[in-house]
């Protein structure tokens, strides 16, 4: 399990080391982006399965956050960490609120959450890849849906 390892890596007091963070936080992504791509993605045209399958992928991502939030960072690190933390929690807010204003039939609703989830998505990234996140950039970026389509489209 994961968290044991964490607890025994790092020792002192500051946590663990940046490569030591950075590792633990990529093998949480790379295993969210595992679990994400079982998840069956309905055609952008299956206007009623979408939203299901962007629940499910923002569960997922919500348990792959917590994950994360269970990683103790270096100590020099810690704000830096705590604020794209904060900016992945606010982007699935964003998906959820869309997934829930697509099956409310309120699309306008559900394009304004995607456009203010993909700002948020892009500062997270952008924290993400100034960190070495790499298997974080884009991870947390649930399917598209059918609210980003034209009308008929």
């Amino acid at each position: 399990m994961l968290l044991a390892l964490v607890a025994g890596c790092g020792g002192g007091s500051d946590g663990p080391t940046e490569a030591e963070f950075v590792r633990q936080a990529n093998a949480v992504c790379r295993d969210g982006a595992a679990k994400v791509s079982l998840v069956r993605i309905p055609g952008r045209a299956d206007v009623t399965s979408m939203p299901q399958a962007a629940a499910q992928v923002v569960a997922i991502q919500r348990h792959e956050l917590d994950r994360l939030r269970a990683l103790t960072a270096p100590k020099k690190d810690r704000t830096a960490v705590e604020s794209w933390i904060a900016l992945v929690d606010q982007t699935l807010d964003q998906a959820d609120l869309s997934a829930r204003a697509q099956r409310d039939g309120d699309i306008s609703r559900a394009l304004r959450a995607n456009l203010n989830g993909a700002a948020l998505d892009r500062r997270a990234d952008e924290l993400a890849h100034r960190y070495g996140l790499a298997a974080c950039v884009r991870a947390t970026t649930a399917p598209p849906t059918t609210s980003t389509t034209r009308a008929g489209a």
